[in-house]
């Protein structure tokens, strides 16, 4: 088998063909998606939103090997079932002619990702001149992990992406009590912890392949996800959830004159769906979680799936190719 830039043509344009279906899927269904996962934990369901983000990236690769895997045991002549097509393998390298379609679908396919990494290199470089100027221009909280702003207004957020930081202002020092102050540090930390800018901006740009309406939705709900992720990992042996609560309530009422023009480029305490959160919090019924076996189990029976129909799909695509002009 020859792996020259024609095999990377057909193999980018059958990852093309799955990305449409799985697009497709996701559209179909990301309203009923959405309404079942909203039971669960915030960090379970973000495991879920981000596979559904995924999707059809991962899928589009997924039936790209099933639809090559059997051309490659056809050439290695290994004994495992093919096709048996007269009019030869599907797949085989002197099939492997470029057409327009194939590099139509292969362009719009790229496209779909331009804007979107072009985007977030601009969005990097924007966040690592704002830590910059922000580690010059303030002051470190008591040895704390943390830089304060010298202004009234009142803030918090994390910015950047690799070595994210977290940044509040002396208004906030001034208007909250010390285990408020701590609430919102606490929360501040577990995004940085689990660096969401960066996974904010990842998302975006494999949310890319889904429709505008369901996009919208899925990030919306992901962002949305990261601060009752953060919420619910500020509560434990020192603050109820009251507490929170009562912090992210306060902060907003003493925060309503500060405008963040850009939350594009960090994650602000009071960022996002402010009611929400605190509804959230002040739920009492159990929410369900998504353990790792569990995650195990599908991925598994997902690919013993995708094995069992690899050749099915294969000729169907065989001979979809063959009755096209």
């Amino acid at each position: 088998m020859v792996f020259d830039g024609t095999w990377f043509v057909h193999i980018a344009f059958l990852i093309a063909i799955g990305v449409s279906v799985f697009s497709v899927i996701g559209f179909l269904t990301y309203k009923p998606f959405l309404y079942l996962t909203a039971n669960f934990t915030p960090a379970s369901r973000l495991i879920m939103l981000r596979g559904y983000i995924f999707m059809p990236l991962i899928g589009g690769l997924v039936l790209a090997a099933m639809a090559k895997a059997p051309s490659i045991f056809h050439d290695t002549g290994l004994p495992i079932d093919h096709c048996h097509n007269e009019f030869g393998c599907f797949g085989r390298e002197q099939n492997h002619i470029p057409t327009s379609t194939e590099l139509l679908v292969l362009l719009v396919l790229l496209s779909c990702f331009a804007l979107p990494f072009i985007r977030m290199v601009g969005h990097k470089h924007r966040s690592d001149k704002l830590v910059k100027n922000i580690l010059t221009h303030s002051t470190q909280l008591d040895g704390r992990k943390a830089q304060v702003i010298e202004t009234p207004e009142v803030f918090a957020f994390s910015v950047g992406y690799l070595k994210p930081i977290i940044v509040i202002s002396r208004g906030l020092l001034h208007t909250l009590d010390a285990k408020q102050v701590d609430i919102v540090l606490a929360h501040e930390h577990a995004h940085t912890h689990h660096k969401d800018n960066l996974m904010k901006q990842i998302s975006r740009i494999a949310a890319c392949l889904h429709t505008p309406w369901c996009r919208k939705a899925l990030l919306e709900h992901h962002n949305l996800c990261l601060e009752l992720r953060a919420d619910q990992q500020t509560q434990g042996d020192h603050w109820s959830n009251l507490d929170v609560a009562q912090t992210i309530l306060n902060v907003h009422k003493a925060s309503r004159r500060f405008k963040n023009n850009d939350l594009s480029l960090v994650v602000s305490f009071l960022g996002h769906a402010v009611e929400k959160r605190v509804e959230a919090l002040l739920e009492e019924h159990p929410q369900k979680h998504l353990g790792h076996l569990t995650i195990t189990m599908l991925v598994v029976t997902a690919l013993f799936l995708a094995s069992l129909t690899a050749v099915p799909y294969h000729n169907f695509l065989e001979r979809l190719f063959q009755t096209l002009p």
